[in-house]
């Protein structure tokens, strides 16, 4: 399961400031979320097909805030979960779930997703990946105890690999492009895992911007 937070703070939705563009719900003026084509995610989901068999979903909370008529919640987290619940996701039990940041302003709802995620998946592995947790991961981990791991530069190998591994928490403590807490103790360092012939990844998996 890939998730993308919202990329604005729930104080800047529910209040835009003057000079922020703004999206008029029946329920009042709301700030307008990113909805950006996922082109992190839709790479590595046609990477990992290519490569394995899986089954991948996706949830974009851009998306779902832009087409809410009526925005009722107190906090995002409120949203998570109703949504989530309401709409059978709890039945569903990811192996993995990854969350793309790649934005600072959506570094408080990346780590608000991560401590639903752990509290409704708590057998699932909790991963991140994108520009705020490879810069952030010192910060990341001081102020949540909910991811397992975080990818440290570019994703489709590492997680390619990690769907691939049979005890998927022992490559996670032994692969260099994956950050956990122990690893940040004990001062080790990481390393990129690029993929240099670009030829290697296929076309990006569309299946996953369709509404439904």
């Amino acid at each position: 399961m890939f998730i993308i937070p919202p990329s604005l703070t729930y104080d800047r939705f529910v209040s835009p400031g003057f000079n922020e563009r703004v999206t008029v719900k029946k329920s009042g003026r709301y700030g307008s979320p990113i909805t950006d084509m996922p082109i992190g995610i839709i790479s590595l989901s046609a990477y990992l097909k290519k490569h394995a068999e899986v089954e991948i979903k996706l949830i974009d909370f851009n998306i779902l805030l832009n087409k809410l008529d009526i925005f009722k919640y107190n906090s995002f987290v409120s949203l998570y979960r109703e949504f989530l619940a309401a709409n059978d996701w709890d039945q569903y039990v990811p192996d993995i779930i990854g969350i793309s940041t790649l934005f600072t302003t959506g570094y408080f709802n990346m780590i608000d997703i991560a401590d639903v995620m752990r509290d409704m998946f708590p057998k699932s592995l909790v991963i991140a990946g994108g520009g705020v947790p490879t810069n952030m991961y010192k910060r990341i981990f001081k102020e949540s105890t909910s991811f397992d791991a975080l990818c440290f530069g570019e994703g489709e190998k590492p997680l390619l690999e990690l769907v691939a591994a049979n005890d998927k928490r022992q490559f996670l403590r032994t692969h260099q492009s994956w950050i956990t807490s122990n690893k940040i103790a004990c001062q080790e360092s990481f390393k990129y895992d690029f993929i240099h012939d670009l030829d290697e990844i296929p076309f990006y998996d569309y299946s996953h911007c369709c509404p439904k």
